[in-house]
């Protein structure tokens, strides 16, 4: 799994229920793919989040190309794309 894309996929699916784009029903696919990337997260010895599987800057290329590209840790377009995922997903809950 690459975290950034899939945090930006269910930010962008849980807005879209909470402006009504989408039926509230989409919202178990937004919680499925936030709990994905909970699931990779992992912590320093002091404790701070590390935010893992980041695929780097994708150029153009076939899908072998993407797959092979390289992942990396807490990179800012990642660690943007977690945040506002966690700030959707915190919406979504409060809103239950």
């Amino acid at each position: 799994m690459e975290s950034s894309c899939t945090a930006l996929y269910v930010h962008a699916i849980a807005k879209a229920v909470r402006f009504g784009y989408l039926d509230e029903s989409y919202l178990q696919y937004a919680w499925k793919g936030y709990q994905g990337v909970i699931d990779t997260l992992k912590f320093d010895e002091n404790g701070r989040v590390i935010i893992g599987q980041i695929c780097i800057g994708t150029g153009i290329g076939d899908y072998a190309h993407y797959i092979a590209r390289l992942t990396s840790e807490n990179d800012l377009h990642g660690a943007s794309a977690f945040i506002l995922m966690c700030t959707e997903m915190n919406l979504a809950k409060q809103a239950d």
